[in-house]
């Protein structure tokens, strides 16, 4: 027992053998997690009441951040593109804000972990194990982060001992937060605590809060008396305001546009029902009152009302959100989906939209809190794509700042699977983009790596482009049933690649990616479904196999035919999939145990069978020469065979690499597995598995693991803190509380002890996909999404490839300055540092490129091609990137086995600069035909004047004298009128 503990740990913290280590620290090894494709949003499904406004936007409005499991998508406005980050929480993300200007991230997961964290950098500065309890719904700072209110059965607040410092981007150790106080407030007899909703605040001065009671609290801290980690008693200087009918979903402080700031004394409530009330305090009876009652309800149109409210004759807002300098409340409409925007000031709603699921979460772009940071800070300038400028002037010192505003019209909400942003205003998504509608069942990569297709269970296909993360083109409904394979293939005659797909609903179907539109239908005479497909390399033929005849089918793409019906195995095939040496060499693995070699253009249509010591779950060729065949059996064995000779080469014993101690007794084998660009090392993965292994194929080892998910959310995983006791007695108490305070489910929804399961969704990999380019692979994961992982330098990075203490960025600067450009170049490759090698590579005058290209090893030329590629695509310098690759090309012999990956990647970049500058060149083609036509050469207006001079009549004599004699009496009359 304690050994096998020790080997779990040891393995899972990284540590491998000796001749692993050694085979891991060459390139090809290097990937880290970079995005998530597939999911953009994530709700809490167990207690989805309530998580209300779970998306924030960054203090200038140009990114916006939503939480997918136990990671944070960032999305970003100025360049169209999201990133996902992990900081290293082990259960999904509740609730999380920004501080200090964005330079802190504040997350609260599910078990009460408080992390704080650099923004900017992603490094995690403080993590709290256990430290909220029982369950926080939201996180509201302060403008000026000093203090945080963490609402849910209580409403603590938390303060930091000492604040940042503008300079200073990172906080120190002594930047821990201090719990002021967390006494939860009871109803009398019931038992049930009272649940905080929302939170404002004024500076750190004034609270308001929110509560399922319809009450909100207003709160007075002072700060001043109080030092160091002291307890505020904040409930002193306290008044509820109870006017409101049902629970609060938003409290604000009212915002004065004369004065620039909020106004504590007055304070806008809304709760579930619709009823909004404007409060104000009366100094004279020193008390608050009511100013102004409105139901929204009313101010809707019966029908629409009727429609709206689903015919329950009453709305039920989920949440809202409010815009200060602009005076306007938006809300959502839980139960119909709508969201409408009111006009405080004059008691109209101004716009309406319907949405097909319901809402639970909203935001404007620019919040309350960021409102007043930005007022705050003189030097905050935002930049954003639609703007208001509103001029803020402080009289005590003469300082007048123009303050950049975000427009209000700007409007971001998370619904079921979904996030968007749209602009009321001009009644368009600025962006919209949605999670997959069930599990992920397989990807693919396009030819050049561009694109990433996905399909689900229910038969929805999302093609993303790789260089944002987005998703551009969404089939829903493309298939009736599960999607079980994908591939990208250009058809006969055409020059863009189509996508082929296959599904256990009996169909096998191509798409037009560009026109987003289906094409081609292909079907079997039993009308059975499919388990995979392939297409051979000309693009001319589909091959599919059936799932429950076990047949393989072949249709032509032109005609639509079905060609032949192969009786090839005895049960479920895995995989299909053609040799890259020879194209009509067609391989199929089975569950029968075989995995036979078929020639489809062979009129015998004879197959060389290989016999496997077990079940093959599935099976992948080597990309550089086709000659190899790796497959991964039930007995928990990768086998490896010789295609050209027939033979075997080896196996690989995977069974104490697979075991995750006693979360997965029988499921010891991987069910999935891919080469790497270079076929040196092959990616297995599997179900109930955390992580994918790399193995060496000549040396036979495990030389690295990638972690697919530390959520322990998820059925699967194995928590090591667990083995100790008391934190395992902890976490069970912790359960106890949960299951006592959730009293406010039906009773049909609650779990019986014996009658019904809380099923959690597995951790598994079903496909790994590498990228032609090999600079990235993904992992689809069903509940995770698609999981994608790169090779490229990562930025801020320090990933050296062969360096000794004498290769410092001084040294080669030093020797650029002697022009030695050759050792330069090469020491610059071997410290990868991004920045310097750049200062080199642009230093090297053009006609030393020949005589430096044939001077670098062997072993730095991949990572030169790398940086080569990047730069060619980043770079103003074109054609001197371009004399760099003709060199190489020209005098370095390159094969496609050894270097394939880095020539697709500069195909890829090719193409890209020659779509972008023939863009260009053919759209102001006519203007500069039509700007030419005016240029003429100066000497060819001297020859037309020369010309016209000769076409022209000569004058005879008697008229060149009349004109003379005119001429003198004309000036005989100007002299005698001077005269005079």
């Amino acid at each position: 027992m304690q050994t096998q503990q020790q080997e779990f740990i040891r393995l899972s913290s990284g540590h491998l053998p000796a001749a692993a280590a050694a085979t891991s620290s060459t390139s090809g090894t290097d990937f880290y997690f970079s995005s998530l494709l597939g999911k953009v949003y994530t709700t809490d499904n167990e207690n989805d009441t309530n998580n209300k406004n779970r998306i924030c936007y960054t203090l200038d409005g140009t990114k916006l951040l939503s939480p997918v499991g136990n990671r944070i998508t960032t999305v970003d406005f100025a360049s169209n593109s999201s990133k996902t980050s992990f900081y290293g929480h082990k259960y999904n993300i509740q609730s999380f804000c920004l501080l200090h200007n964005n330079r802190a991230l504040c997350t609260v997961s599910q078990d009460g972990t408080l992390t704080l964290l650099s923004y900017p950098k992603g490094i995690i500065l403080s993590k709290f194990e256990k430290f909220l309890e029982p369950r926080v719904d939201s996180v509201v700072p302060s403008p000026n982060g000093q203090l945080v209110c963490f609402l849910g059965s209580k409403c603590s607040i938390y303060k930091f001992q000492s604040a940042v410092s503008p300079q200073n981007n990172l906080f120190n150790d002594s930047s821990i937060l201090h719990q002021t106080s967390s006494r939860p407030i009871k109803l009398g007899d019931v038992k049930e605590a009272v649940c905080h909703t929302c939170a404002d605040w004024i500076g750190s001065q004034f609270l308001a809060v929110g509560t399922n009671e319809g009450i909100v609290h207003v709160y007075k801290l002072d700060l001043e008396q109080s030092s160091g980690i002291e307890m505020v008693d904040f409930f002193s200087n306290h008044h509820a305001l109870a006017g409101n009918k049902d629970e609060i979903v938003g409290c604000y402080f009212v915002f004065n546009k004369t004065q620039r700031k909020k106004n504590p004394g007055q304070i806008y409530s809304i709760d579930t029902r619709g009823c909004f009330i404007h409060w104000a305090f009366s100094p004279s009876k020193r008390q608050w009152q009511i100013l102004k009652k409105v139901e929204l309800s009313s101010k809707m149109d019966p029908a629409k009302k009727n429609k709206q409210t689903r015919g329950e004759g009453k709305l039920r807002i989920k949440c809202c959100s409010y815009h200060p300098t602009a005076n306007l409340l938006i809300y959502g409409i839980g139960n119909s989906g709508c969201f409408e925007i009111f006009d405080i000031e004059n008691q109209q709603i101004i716009y309406r939209l319907s949405k097909p699921h319901n809402i639970d979460g909203i935001q404007f772009l620019t919040n309350s809190s960021s409102i007043e940071q930005l007022l705050s800070s003189q030097n905050q300038q935002a930049n954003v794509f639609n703007t208001s400028h509103s001029k803020k002037t402080d009289e005590d010192n003469g300082i007048s700042t123009d303050i950049t505003l975000p427009n209000s019209t700007w409007i971001a909400f998370s619904k079921e699977n979904q996030l968007s942003v749209f602009d009321y205003e001009s009644e368009t998504f600025i962006y919209n983009q949605s999670n997959h509608s069930s599990q992920i069942q397989t990807c693919c990569y396009n030819e050049n790596g561009q694109l990433l297709a996905s399909g689900d269970f229910q038969g929805t296909i999302k093609v993303f482009s790789t260089e944002n993360n987005q998703c551009f083109c969404n089939l829903p409904n493309a298939h009736s049933g599960p999607i079980t394979g994908m591939i990208f293939s250009r058809p006969p005659g055409s020059r863009d690649a189509a996508l082929y797909t296959s599904s256990l609903d009996g169909t096998v179907r191509a798409f037009d990616i560009l026109r987003y539109k289906q094409f081609r239908m292909f079907t079997s005479l039993d009308a059975e479904g499919f388990s995979c497909l392939t297409v051979d390399p000309s693009g001319e033929i589909v091959i599919a196999a059936g799932n429950t005849t076990y047949n393989i089918y072949m249709w032509n793409v032109q005609t639509n035919q079905l060609l032949e019906v192969i009786k090839s195995h005895t049960a479920p095939i895995t995989r299909l999939q053609f040799s890259v040496s020879n194209e009509s060499t067609l391989i199929s693995s089975s569950w029968d145990k075989t995995c036979k070699i078929w020639n489809i253009f062979s009129s015998k249509q004879a197959a060389e069978p290989i016999e496997f010591s077990a079940e093959i779950l599935d099976c992948a060729v080597r990309p550089t020469d086709g000659a190899e065949l790796a497959a991964v059996v039930m007995n928990g064995e990768i086998q490896f065979f010789d295609l050209l000779n027939v033979k075997a080469l080896g196996y690989i014993d995977c069974k104490r690499d697979i075991q995750t101690l006693f979360s997965n007794p029988n499921g010891d084998y991987f069910s999935c597995i891919a080469y790497t660009g270079d076929g040196q090392n092959v990616l297995c993965g599997g179900k109930y598995q955390p992580f994918v292994c790399m193995y060496n194929v000549r040396q036979k080892v495990l030389i690295k693991r990638f972690i697919v998910s530390f959520n322990m959310s998820l059925e699967g995983m194995f928590d090591m803190d667990l083995l100790n006791p008391l934190i395992k007695k902890l976490r069970d108490d912790r359960k106890e509380t949960r299951k006592s305070g959730n009293k406010s489910k039906k009773i049909g929804e609650q779990v019986i002890p014996g009658n019904q399961l809380e099923l959690k969704p597995n951790i598994q990999v079903d496909r790994i996909c590498f990228s032609p380019t090999n600079t990235e692979f993904a992992l689809v994961s069903p509940n995770e999404g698609v999981l994608i992982f790169t090779n490229v330098t990562k930025e801020g990075s320090f990933q050296p490839l062969d360096i000794d203490p004498s290769i410092t960025p001084e040294s080669i600067l030093a020797l650029l300055e002697k022009e030695s450009y050759t050792e330069a170049l090469i020491n610059s490759i071997r410290l990868n540092e991004p920045n310097i090698m750049v200062k080199v590579f642009n230093a090297i005058p053009v006609e030393s490129v020949p005589l430096i290209v044939r001077s670098i090893p062997d072993n730095y030329l991949d990572r030169f091609l790398q940086f080569l590629a990047k730069e060619t695509l980043e770079s103003k310098r074109l054609q001197f990137c371009m004399l760099w690759l003709k060199s190489v090309l020209a005098q370095r012999k390159l094969s496609s086995a050894a270097h394939g990956a880095n020539f697709r990647s500069l195909v890829r970049v090719l193409q890209q600069k020659m779509a972008t500058l023939s863009y260009l060149t053919q759209h102001n083609q006519h203007t500069l035909d039509f700007l030419s036509s005016f240029i003429k050469p100066k000497r060819n207006i001297l020859e037309e004047e020369k010309q016209q001079k000769k076409k022209e009549p000569k004058k005879s004599e008697m008229e060149t004298r009349e004109e003379t004699l005119e001429e003198q009496k004309f000036k005989a009359i100007l002299k005698s009128s001077s005269t005079k």
